[in-house]
């Protein structure tokens, strides 16, 4: 079994638009995940993106909360989009 893009990625890979969130991604076996925690100094409304499978839900995170979406293969982590 691999590790490709299991842990923290930097903002700018992987799609990821916001710069201040820290995003873990697991996209390694059948059930895969994605962990974003805002580092934001305000509260922003956020979606995951995910390839092959549907996307996450429109979140409203504030500064040090965090969210996880799950979803399965063969779906992988995309983008995390502001809304």
């Amino acid at each position: 079994m691999g590790t490709a893009h299991a842990g923290a990625i930097p903002a700018g890979e992987a799609g990821a638009q916001i710069p201040c969130y820290d995003i873990r991604i697991n996209d390694v076996g059948f059930y895969r995940s994605v962990s974003i925690k805002s580092k934001c100094g305000q509260t922003n409304k956020v979606r995951a993106r995910i390839a092959s499978w549907p996307d996450g839900p429109c979140w409203t995170i504030g500064p040090g909360e965090r969210r996880t979406h799950y979803y399965r293969s063969p779906g992988t982590f995309y983008n995390l989009t502001k809304r």
